[in-house]
């Protein structure tokens, strides 16, 4: 009888043994339902654990893979989900003592009884552990001392299952730093130092490479464009001729006047010949010498209009204009912008940064400049100027117009090129730097 005795302790004690060894929930499930065979005598064993609040069973002896809508799963699991069968110790339910629709199910599968012990444990450290059922079949009536057995296999699971979900919730910490208990104290302290790391404030807009000293090609008369000879972003050289104005109205008005001056110097002529035969008053002839000089005066302006009916370069460039469609035959103002000349090699970053997205950001600051047609790549730059007031952008938004220069040479920087440029502010707190839009957009809600 003692061998006997201590050939159960010793048997319980190898079967707590394998459940403390289980390193997951799904283990632990194999080990309970095949290895408690040693203690006890079953039929079916199957361990249940609470998923989206209800119990569903984990695992089944003798199988590693089972249908969950087996009648067998499904009369267990309605059995342990039934809020009228008590579950907090172990037990052993008679079919006919139970409600109608589970008894139902066990009679449909020829269960007479089920032994149920439930896994919650009862130290109030683990309270938010889910709740966990292990069910037992058989025909054979269960003792008195199998029961008080089949409680202390339960209390052991309990221990377990707890362990094991406790250590799923922080894995990252245990590993990290061992020894130190999970807490959300601890979580709170990490992201106040978190939030306290001093950051460079930054914001984001959009920006073009423009040219830094391009030389305006403006129109010297009023007049209608005629022939536009260069193409956009074409190279060209000094005295190179760029583009020409109609000439039809100077032309015309140029042959007019010359008639009025030859008819003018011919009523002159005339006037001194008929004045050896009779008395002519000088006035007469200081009349007709005031028009023959305001018609000299109007034909040299003419003149020199028609001088200004060809454009041509200054320096040496790249032309900048939008088409050659969009000024020909348009009427032009003197004065006017037509196009421009610029280095290629001397270019800036022109940006807009939106007025609600403004940060303090100074002269010689830190820029990087993203183009859009390579996003991969970044050009470094620096702050030359900044808008003060802010003003309608290309894009028809208040923003303040900020001027940049790059930092170096960069081959595939070209006139015209957009992107995107982040600029750099002073350091901030990285609550401050995140918390900032959505502050702002609150205090503007709430008006305070």
């Amino acid at each position: 009888m003692q061998d006997k005795l201590i050939s159960r302790l010793t048997d319980f004690i190898q079967f707590e043994q394998e459940i403390r060894n289980a390193t997951s929930i799904e283990a632990l499930g194999f080990t309970a339902c095949n290895y408690l065979r040693r203690l006890l005598a079953y039929d079916v064993a199957l361990l249940l654990l609470e998923k989206s609040k209800s119990q569903r069973v984990l695992s089944i002896s003798g199988v590693s893979d089972f249908d969950p809508r087996s009648p067998l799963v499904t009369a267990v699991e309605s059995l342990c989900n039934n809020p009228q069968v008590p579950l907090q110790s172990a037990h052993v339910h008679l079919t006919r003592e139970l409600p109608r629709d589970t008894a139902q199910k066990l009679s449909d599968i020829q269960l007479q009884q089920v032994a149920t012990v439930g896994l919650k444990p009862v130290n109030g450290k683990h309270n938010n552990s889910k709740n966990s059922t292990l069910v037992l079949t058989r025909d054979k009536p269960w003792q008195k001392h199998e029961i008080q057995l089949l409680q202390q296999v339960g209390d052991v699971l309990a221990h377990a299952i707890s362990a094991l979900q406790k250590s799923r919730r922080m894995p990252l910490i245990k590993t990290l730093i061992p020894g130190v208990k999970p807490d959300w104290r601890w979580a709170v302290c990490g992201l106040l130092l978190v939030s306290i790391i001093p950051v460079p404030q930054s914001v984001v807009a959009s920006a073009e490479v423009t040219a830094k000293s391009p030389l305006v090609v403006a129109s010297g008369l009023n007049g209608v464009v005629e022939e536009i000879l260069v193409r956009p972003n074409e190279q060209v050289t000094k005295g190179q001729l760029l583009l020409r104005f109609d000439s039809t109205d100077l032309s015309h008005r140029k042959n007019t006047l010359q008639q009025e001056l030859s008819l003018a110097q011919e009523r002159l002529r005339k006037a001194r010949q008929h004045s050896l035969n009779s008395t002519i008053e000088r006035s007469e002839f200081a009349e007709l010498e005031s028009q023959i000089e305001l018609k000299q005066l109007e034909l040299d302006y003419i003149n020199e209009s028609i001088t200004r009916l060809e454009l041509r370069a200054d320096s040496d460039g790249v032309v900048l204009f939008s088409r050659a469609q969009d000024w020909m035959g348009r009427v032009v103002s003197t004065g006017e912008k037509i196009m421009e000349i610029a280095d290629a090699e001397d270019n800036q970053f022109e940006i807009w940064v939106a007025a609600n997205d403004a940060i303090e950001i100074n002269e010689g600051r830190a820029i990087k400049f993203f183009p859009d047609a390579q996003p991969l790549q970044s050009v470094k730059g620096s702050i030359d100027s900044v808008g003060f007031f802010a003003t309608l952008s290309n894009t028809d938004e208040l923003a303040y117009r900020v001027v940049a220069a790059p930092s170096d040479e960069q081959d595939t920087l070209r006139l015209g090129m957009k992107g995107t440029a982040r600029l750099y502010g002073k350091k901030v707190s990285l609550a401050y730097h995140v918390l900032r839009k959505p502050i702002s957009a609150i205090r503007k809600t709430v008006g305070v």
